[in-house]
């Protein structure tokens, strides 16, 4: 294989991929949650970046590519470091409150540069447990049905 593909051709190849990823990169351990309806979970992202070549950068959290913002239902906090240079380092920790059945799924974390660049972390997947509540009225009855997952 080596031999078929110029040496010229290789780095340059590798230049534009070391570009690429020195403009922005998203770090986490791809990983299971089992939390408890009703309680609350965490999601942390760290993403750098360079910021002459990035500009500005907007970290958020989605599950099924949608944003996570309605703040009635989640809490985010934003902290950056400035690690020298050109690079930033930001971590974005998005809580989301009263875990629901809703709540059960993947989620990701995406950087997207004002340039126009942009990475994703690894899947973070959700599992609810617990008790739901289910009211089921007919006819002037009122029943309530209790699931256990």
């Amino acid at each position: 294989l080596w031999g078929t593909f110029p040496l010229k051709r290789f780095l340059h190849l590798f230049h534009s991929l070391s570009n690429v990823l020195d403009i922005v990169e998203v770090l986490y351990a791809a990983r299971t949650i089992s939390v408890s309806r009703g309680s609350s979970v965490t999601l942390p992202c760290n993403a750098s970046y360079n910021l002459n070549r990035c500009g500005l950068v907007h970290v958020v959290w989605l599950q099924n590519n949608v944003e996570l913002v309605d703040p009635d239902r989640y809490l985010t906090t934003v902290s950056e470091i400035h690690k020298g240079g050109n690079t930033r380092h930001r971590q974005v920790l998005t809580e989301i409150l009263k875990v629901g059945a809703n709540d059960t799924g993947a989620f990701q974390c995406k950087a997207e540069c004002g340039s126009g660049e942009s990475a994703k972390g690894h899947t973070i997947n959700i599992n609810v447990q617990g008790k739901a509540l289910i009211k089921i009225q007919s006819n002037q009855q009122v029943s309530f049905l209790y699931l256990y997952m």
